[in-house]
């Protein structure tokens, strides 16, 4: 199993995407609220085919297939190469304790 951290999120790969998932026409894994700045997937090389596709379900879980391998950028992290793959995207998450609840890291 393949695991990539970049920044706040987490790539971890799956076996087969899940059912009922909605195709997104971006590269963005993630967008900061605060800043703009984003975790953006591009192809490592012109393809005359999609390098990924992005998912989404019904609950917003973002799920990425790399197709051909791909990278990840972001303003204020190294950019990141991705192999072939199905993974899962995971937010980081931090304890509130003045909310009592448990939250997504945003910049």
């Amino acid at each position: 199993m393949k695991i990539y951290r970049h920044g706040d999120i987490l790539l971890k790969e799956i076996e087969n995407l899940p059912k009922n998932l909605k195709p997104l026409n971006h590269g963005i894994l993630a967008e900061g609220e605060f800043t703009g700045h984003k975790h953006e997937l591009k192809p490592v090389k012109v393809a005359t085919k999609p390098s990924f596709q992005i998912y989404q379900d019904e609950k917003g879980e973002t799920y990425v297939e790399i197709l051909e391998p791909s990278e990840i950028t972001h303003q204020e992290h190294k950019t990141l190469r991705i192999e072939k793959g199905i993974y899962y995207i995971q937010h980081e998450r931090e304890y509130n304790p003045f909310e009592k609840k448990i939250e997504e890291v945003r910049d």
